[in-house]
């Protein structure tokens, strides 16, 4: 199963890298500029283009992704939408928040998935993420079943540790559990250009190797990517598009 990261370009303002819940809310930015206050991300597949005119590629849009994120950088709530076809689409939405618990930072995640259409199914889902800084340049992020570490360190769903060098996170490594058995792990590798440009992805998981280069199309006033084509594995024709607006904290 392919597994496609959310892309996202430039570097934002460097976060002290002793402070894992910006590390862990740099992830879900990787590589922005300004004080971000929301990123809607829009993907799509099939895409339509003529040779050398690949900067206005259109295709069929698959998901659809926004973050909000409070005055300190840190994400506050996120909601995504899989598309199955124009009129059908599944999804769920996030909040979050931080805490300490047994002297350890934590960020309680509540799951819905009744705030999109057709708003019936009524189920909650609680988690929490124990971040712990493991030296001066990785974090690790351990999401349990529930809300308490204390009660619930024995249901492990998801674990990663994420390598920070000069503000930037240069690899994930990441394993996804059930019932305290592996299912999928894998890491993911990033490179940036002098000027902290997200460039490329190399991602392994289940033995399986990918490099998805990232070629940016539109950047807007802050630096930020906000249109780009994604090549996989050198492949001539780009996989899939990704296309971002943004909203800026005054």
């Amino acid at each position: 199963m392919r597994i496609l990261i959310v892309i996202l370009l430039f570097g934002y303002p460097a976060v002290a890298q002793t402070n894992p819940a910006q590390v862990y809310s740099k992830y879900t930015r990787l590589g922005m500029n300004g004080n971000i206050k929301t990123v809607t991300t829009y993907k799509y597949s099939k895409l339509k283009f003529a040779k050398g005119d690949e900067q206005n590629a259109t295709g069929t849009l698959y998901s659809v992704i926004k973050n909000w994120y409070d005055t300190t950088g840190r994400i506050v709530q996120d909601s995504t939408a899989i598309y199955y076809n124009p009129q059908s689409a599944v999804g769920y939405c996030k909040t979050y928040n931080y805490d300490t618990q047994m002297q350890a930072p934590v960020i309680l995640i509540t799951t819905r998935f009744d705030c999109m259409p057709p708003y019936n199914n009524k189920a909650t889902v609680e988690t929490i993420v124990e971040l712990k800084q493991q030296n001066d340049s990785v974090v690790a992020a351990i999401e349990y079943s529930g809300s308490s570490i204390k009660t619930f360190r024995k249901k492990v769903q998801t674990a990663y540790r994420f390598f920070v060098d000069s503000g930037l996170i240069r690899k994930t490594v990441f394993d996804n559990l059930t019932k305290n058995r592996d299912q999928t792990s894998g890491t993911a590798t990033y490179k940036y250009d002098r000027y902290n440009n997200f460039t490329e992805t190399t991602l392994t998981v289940a033995g399986k190797h990918e490099v998805i280069q990232h070629k940016i199309s539109h950047i807007d006033d802050y630096g930020n990517a906000t249109r780009m084509l994604n090549y996989v594995n050198k492949n001539e024709q780009p996989e899939f598009m990704t296309v971002y607006e943004f909203e800026y904290y005054e």
